[in-house]
């Protein structure tokens, strides 16, 4: 659509400042290789189906996500996800970072509480100078398969 299509040429450029806001910022704290920084625009589906299909709000045109890897394993979690000493910690750590960027104004800890199908990951949602809400999604490799591709 003409709309989805203006938005996401002025959110292009604000997410690609984000991502390298992120990027920079976690390159000081954390090992080269250990993370990776995806950035995306929801489409105009995706959109629809979270606000006409499900009535969502749509907070989450602009998305990033960081997903770290490089972990020694320990076990697992319920329903079979692979879990690592300080998965949480670590993703906490990472929401911690990017809080010193921009105010968040919400959070959901999918780690501490998976969804029904083993979902995991840490959900924030912040506030750019613009006022867009940029929706950030931090997890593990193996969390980032399992949410992929399924268990």
């Amino acid at each position: 659509s003409a709309w989805h299509g203006q938005l996401s040429a002025a959110g292009s450029e604000e997410l690609e400042e984000a991502a390298r806001r992120v990027e920079a910022a976690l390159a000081a704290s954390l090992p080269a290789g250990s993370y990776r920084v995806e950035a995306r625009l929801k489409s105009a589906a995706s959109l629809f189906e979270k606000v006409a299909l499900r009535g969502k709000r749509a907070d989450d045109l602009l998305g990033l996500r960081v997903v770290l890897d490089g972990y020694r394993e320990y076990g697992e979690a319920a329903g079979g996800l692979p879990r690592r000493a300080g998965d949480h910690s670590r993703c906490l750590a990472v929401r911690q970072v990017a809080g010193r960027l921009w105010g968040e104004v919400a959070f959901s800890d999918y780690i501490a509480s998976p969804k029904a199908n083993g979902y995991c990951s840490l959900h924030s949602t912040y506030a750019l100078p613009s006022g867009t809400p940029l929706e950030l999604q931090v997890r593990t490799g193996a969390m980032h398969r399992h949410a992929e591709s399924g268990p």
